[in-house]
């Protein structure tokens, strides 16, 4: 018999696809805090291009860099 899982968060699971898709072979961490996304970068190149991203999904997020 095959056990449903279900993702707790799947907004998460699916734009961690995306990002990944679009952002190959960079590392972006990501966690919810209350009503936005706090997105981690390792670097600054691609902050525009990023940030152009989530604006285009209509995220409420912030962008720290590491």
């Amino acid at each position: 018999m095959f056990k449903k899982i279900q993702l707790k968060k799947p907004e998460e699971f699916i734009l961690a696809q995306e990002i990944q898709k679009n952002f190959p072979g960079y590392k972006i961490r990501f966690k919810k805090q209350e009503d936005k996304f706090v997105f981690y970068l390792q670097d600054g190149v691609i902050y525009e291009v990023f940030k152009n991203f989530l604006k285009e999904k209509n995220i409420n997020f912030e962008i720290k860099i590491e």
